[in-house]
């Protein structure tokens, strides 16, 4: 019985589970292979939701879609990956041996060593970073301190701008319009990473809004009611979000590679890591080329078919079929804007398509529907179906 491990319960591992039992049951070797998933809890989350106000079904259990598969889950934290002698260990304690890993960790919110970003700030980089932010945006009609309802989002970056218009939208139900302030902060120029039009949509978006942009500073320290920034300004506030910047999952560090600036993984066409051919690396973890030009970002559009190639591709490669090419030809930028809207964008100068209402109907469709796996309440015929690692096109 060959063994596939894979490591990581989010959208690449998750879907590297569901195409490798697609192929294994395609070429009816699922009784020649056995899969395990390893993950730190029994829950998918669903990070690109977790910006919003209501986080209702933004997790799911992995169980309920692995079980039917026939594919094991093991709940833990890994303690080593020994690629030499090809196992894991998870607890310190438990070892699961394999002969193709899949390693899919995904990444992290980059937290550098500021005064007080550990104590006094927010995220929502995860579904108990943002619970513990939406509720604390529920207390603050009890505090009555200046900055009461000033919110700032370090950031302004994709995260950065959905949770501004969302909260923006989230305190004016609980306050006065006039006492509600959000500021988004950056090093660079506030919505720089994005191309010129969709900058341009952002910036209208929050001008219309009313959130205020701030560029080319830094946070020097964080307060329980103030921040302190490299300028010498002070800005009266109890809700710090911090979204500046990603990095790959530090596991990444135990295959004694190269990593680029992100912390992840150096992999080819196939998404084998280079120097280490019988494992492979997806989403977050991965630096791998889209279309041979473009690099795949830290993003669930870009996990979820890797997850797909890899999963095919750990059991093509066991059994000496053919691997696919990962090829992502297409790439769209959606973003959320709160009632404002949103904006729909195409390629990779992320030339606009659609915006405001037309837009919403899109984010909503892939917040709500795209990203979800398919029920397996009357059967697994279209999970397995939708893990088919060909290229799936938005149709907007």
């Amino acid at each position: 019985m060959k063994k596939i491990v894979i490591i990581g319960g989010g959208f690449a591992g998750l879907w590297a589970a569901f195409s490798a039992v697609r192929l294994a049951r395609i070429e009816s070797l699922q009784h020649k292979v056995d899969i395990t998933l390893i993950n730190k809890d029994q829950y998918h989350g669903l990070r690109p939701r977790f910006y919003e106000s209501n986080l209702d079904n933004t997790r799911i259990e992995l169980e309920n879609f692995l079980t039917p598969l026939g594919v094991k889950l093991v709940i833990g934290e890994i303690s080593s990956i020994e690629t030499q002698v090809q196992q894991v260990m998870v607890d310190s304690q438990s070892i699961y041996p394999y002969d193709k890993l899949i390693i899919a960790t995904g990444s992290h919110l980059d937290m550098p060593d500021i005064p007080g970003l550990q104590d006094y700030s927010f995220n929502v980089d995860t579904y108990a970073a943002a619970t513990r932010l939406h509720e604390h945006i529920h207390t603050l009609p009890k505090k009555s301190i200046e900055g009461q309802y000033t919110l700032v989002v370090v950031g302004g970056g994709f995260t950065g701008v959905e949770v501004a218009t969302e909260l923006m939208d989230k305190l004016k139900q609980i306050a006065p319009g006039d006492k509600v302030r959000v500021i988004v902060l950056d090093r660079t120029q506030v919505a720089s990473r994005f191309g010129a039009e969709t900058k341009a949509v952002i910036v209208k978006a929050f001008h219309e809004m009313g959130i205020e942009s701030i560029s080319n500073v830094a946070v020097q320290s964080i307060h329980p009611d103030h921040i302190v920034l490299n300028s010498g300004d002070i800005i009266k506030t109890q809700t710090v979000v911090w979204t500046a910047g990603m990095k790959s999952s530090t596991l990444t560090q135990q295959f004694g590679v190269k990593l680029d600036a992100f912390g992840r993984l150096p992999v080819d066409r196939f998404l084998r890591i280079q120097g280490v051919g019988h494992c492979f690396a997806a989403g977050d973890v991965a630096a791998a080329t889209t279309d041979g030009t473009h690099q795949a970002l830290l993003s669930c559009q870009h996990a979820m078919p890797q997850g797909r190639f890899a999963g095919n591709n750990a059991v093509a490669d066991l059994f000496g079929i053919p691997a696919l090419m990962y090829e992502q030809p297409k790439f769209v930028t959606s973003i959320d804007l709160g009632s404002w809207g949103a904006l729909y964008a195409e390629d990779w100068d992320q030339h606009i398509v659609k915006i405001k209402a037309p837009a919403k109907k899109i984010k909503c469709f892939i917040n709500h529907d795209r990203i979800y796996p398919p029920s397996v309440d009357n059967g697994t015929d279209n999970l397995l179906n939708a893990a088919e690692p060909a290229f799936k096109e938005i149709k907007i």
